[in-house]
């Protein structure tokens, strides 16, 4: 995927990103570390579509056109800016914040000229700079219809994102049947015991939903990836009408975190580890 070479090299505190481009198909990707952060399809001139997990065939943005059948324009809140990717699915009448930690990830999503998914999708973005739990907790309850947490650093998962602390603060946020949507593909950690047990703690409904096996004729820019979907109730999942990807997530017997407790060894996928020399 990287055969052709970053055609940009920048640094902030947060560590060294490179903008990589494929010639096959034409594509542009963020990469952070050893983690690919998304990026844009270029199909033909004048077009740009989002790649990987953010691609029209992933789970999130099923979850995206699910609401938008319940209700046409929606408010939605993005943890983690990446390269705009989920800009794309932001329709005229929506209204969405954006929360990002580095500055320099939202200037390559807006101002850099290396991706074009949130200058041509939501060129006056409204991105909040800072810690995304933080500003989050300033902003008005009962404000979502949804939360996207997409936060990471390279490969890394900033833990206190999604303690029981932290999903409790974001299940304030939504309106009554407001979904939390939650990222945790990893390749070195498996994250949905931990959320499930968060989920059974407060009380909450979960489905799991993922992209498996990627059908590259339709999608050719598409990588499998894993989301959890929160909700209040049971009712306002199953309203949705979710498809078959997505499956129940049962939180018996997991102690999920919480802001003075996190099992980081036992959420490791040792046998994965171990193969990729990790």
């Amino acid at each position: 995927m990287w055969s052709d070479g970053a055609v940009w090299t920048g640094r902030s505190f947060f560590g060294v990103y490179r903008v990589k481009e494929s010639a096959q198909p034409p594509t542009r990707y963020l990469a952070h570390g050893t983690t690919n952060h998304g990026g844009q399809w270029m199909p033909r001139p004048g077009v740009v579509k989002p790649t990987t997990y953010h691609t029209p065939s992933s789970p999130a943005a099923e979850v995206v056109r699910r609401l938008r059948a319940r209700s046409p324009a929606l408010r939605v809140g993005v943890a983690g800016v990446g390269t705009g990717a989920m800009a794309y699915h932001r329709q005229p009448g929506d209204w969405w914040r954006y929360y990002e930690i580095d500055p320099l990830v939202a200037w390559l999503a807006t101002d850099s000229g290396y991706f074009e998914m949130m200058p041509r999708h939501d060129p006056d973005a409204s991105i909040v700079l800072g810690d995304a739990r933080l500003a989050l907790a300033g902003e008005p309850d009962g404000q979502f219809d949804l939360l996207l947490m997409d936060a990471f650093s390279s490969d890394a998962v900033p833990i206190h994102l999604l303690t029981q602390e932290a999903m409790s603060l974001y299940m304030a946020k939504l309106r009554g049947d407001g979904i939390l949507l939650l990222h945790i593909s990893n390749r070195l950690l498996h994250l949905a015991p931990p959320v499930a047990g968060n989920v059974a703690k407060l009380g909450l409904a979960a489905r799991t939903g993922s992209l498996g096996q990627v059908d590259e004729a339709a999608d050719p820019t598409a990588a499998p990836s894993q989301w959890v979907a929160v909700a209040r109730e049971d009712a306002t999942l199953d309203a949705l009408g979710l498809g078959p990807r997505w499956t129940s997530l049962d939180g018996a017997g997991q102690s999920g975190w919480r802001d003075d407790f996190s099992n980081l060894a036992g959420a490791v996928r040792w046998l994965g580890a171990l193969r990729d020399g990790g």
